[in-house]
């Protein structure tokens, strides 16, 4: 038979419902293979965007300061390295489950 107290200490809470949101969210993002998932990769090319965006802003700032326009072209090459290793992951997937298929 439950009591008042047990049914409060089990009541689930919108903090326990957050925290087992960022638990999955990290747990799906160290598996295996997510760096393919499309979550992962639209958040990855959030945060580029952002740092783009806030560059963008800090140079308007600095009133084009060189050292932040270095640092944009570094993001952006970054950025475009990243996007590079994606397509290169996708397409070696392709190929290797193509070889499986084949038998060699």
């Amino acid at each position: 038979m439950s009591t008042i107290e047990d049914e409060v200490n089990h009541a689930p809470t919108q903090e326990n419902d957050a925290l087992t949101g960022i638990e999955s969210a990290l747990t799906g993002i160290l598996a295996p293979g997510s760096s393919l998932h499309p979550k992962f990769l639209a958040v990855l090319d959030g945060a580029f965007a952002s740092l783009f965006v806030i560059l963008i802003l800090l140079a308007f700032l600095t009133s084009g300061n060189l050292h932040i326009f270095a640092l944009i072209f570094i993001e952006l090459c970054l950025w475009a390295s990243v996007k590079w290793y994606v397509c290169l992951c996708r397409d070696w997937d392709n190929v290797t489950e193509s070889l499986y298929n084949t038998g060699l």
